[in-house]
């Protein structure tokens, strides 16, 4: 129980991190590589890097579709599925 509590605690201070500073995952990836933190705290950070670049993506998507692009020009471009944006209730 206080390893998932960890977890949480670590996946909330990413989110922040990742939402407040222009870092890449491979950023965040070489700290942790010189720090004690284990590989599945390395892992989550990844994992909390690409959830955030998916909504970012899908934030994009809305954003262009409201513009009147073409749903096909959106898929292109962002690299999501259409599952990805009725997933996310973009569609």
């Amino acid at each position: 129980k206080n390893e998932s509590k960890r977890v949480e605690i670590l996946q909330k201070l990413f989110l922040y991190i990742f939402s407040v500073r222009e870092l890449k995952p491979t950023e965040i990836s070489k700290v942790l590589s010189h720090s004690r933190i284990n590989r599945d705290y390395e892992d989550l950070t990844m994992t909390t890097a690409e959830r955030l670049k998916k909504e970012g993506k899908i934030e994009d998507a809305r954003n262009m579709l409201k513009e009147g692009f073409e749903l096909d020009v959106v898929l292109r471009i962002t690299g999501l599925t259409e599952q990805d944006l009725k997933d996310y209730g973009v569609i």
